[in-house]
């Protein structure tokens, strides 16, 4: 390992792909409605200025808690709202669910999404530096999106499309879209590195989350599996109405008797701080230095 790490700067050197292919405008830059399979990568996901705004990480009490567990910090995750109401919109809503008792609300009411709410969930490459240590790259190697458009939503089951644990209802709520990186293409042309989900694997949940499909660009089709990648969208990222609920941030605290996190508007260098300091505290940290050392 020790011999192919790159250096620090040779780390920051590597190739912004999400940058390069939204200037390439291989894909739509904004969601258009009237033509709803259509994956579009937002060309403001990053500007400071624009309508995405980037919620920021903590060390314990984290917003992508279950990815950052589950892929044990080997990439950074990084979640932007836009709200219809433009990028004012997101501290206020933000605010809104800080201040709400959650607990009382789940009985009640809870804070809802305007209708036309975009969510980004932005997943960049973290690696070994040649100094040893866990460094962020600007390398994007998925983009997960969703659009609610449906103030309610029918949960719709097909009996023909079952495996032995799990229905998987349609988002009928939501549009959801997904990019995934082709490390072949990254390769080639880092513009054309990020492909439609759909055309690039297939996966269920469980492989899904821990990270089983290739980023070489092949299919992987685990035995019994008969779900799309962005079907499995539905099993976490619905409630029934378009309430934060459907924001894994706030429903899987509530659900396991943890604090909600924080909501307030972070940056890059923040998330990927967090993250590489949580990491230092897993134990999967040991056996990494292990290797390393010897």
């Amino acid at each position: 390992m020790r011999q192919i790490a790159l250096s620090r700067s040779e780390l920051e050197r590597l190739p912004d792909n999400y940058k390069a292919q939204v200037d390439r405008k291989i894909a739509p830059n904004e969601y258009d409605s009237s033509d709803r399979t259509k994956a579009f990568l937002p060309a403001k996901l990053w500007d400071p200025k624009g309508p995405w705004v980037l919620i920021g990480e903590g060390l314990d009490n984290a917003i992508t808690s279950m990815h950052r567990r589950e892929f044990r910090a080997r990439s950074t995750f990084h979640v932007f709202l836009n709200l219809p109401g433009g990028r004012d919109a997101t501290p206020k809503l933000a605010s809104t669910i800080n201040n709400t008792d959650l607990i009382k609300g789940l009985a009640d009411k809870l804070p809802e999404l305007p209708l036309g709410t975009q969510v980004a969930l932005v997943r960049r490459l973290n690696v070994l530096a040649k100094s040893g240590y866990v460094h962020a790259t600007p390398i994007t190697q998925s983009v997960q999106l969703r659009v609610y458009r449906n103030k309610s939503m029918e949960i719709q089951f097909d009996p023909s499309r079952f495996n032995s644990q799990l229905y998987f209802p349609q988002l009928t709520d939501q549009d959801v879209f997904m990019f995934a990186l082709n490390r072949k293409e990254l390769s080639k042309n880092a513009g054309e590195s990020l492909a439609p989900a759909a055309t690039t694997f297939h996966s269920s949940i469980d492989r899904f989350m821990e990270n089983s499909h290739s980023d070489f660009g092949s299919t992987i089709v685990a035995q019994n599996d008969t779900f799309g990648a962005l079907e499995t969208c539905s099993v976490c990222h619905t409630s029934g109405i378009v309430n934060i609920l459907s924001l894994q941030s706030v429903a899987r605290p509530l659900l396991v008797g943890e604090s909600v996190p924080y909501l307030s508007e972070g940056n890059s260098r923040q998330n990927e701080y967090v993250t590489v300091s949580w990491k230092k505290r897993d134990y999967t940290w040991g056996y990494l230095r292990a290797l390393w050392l010897h």
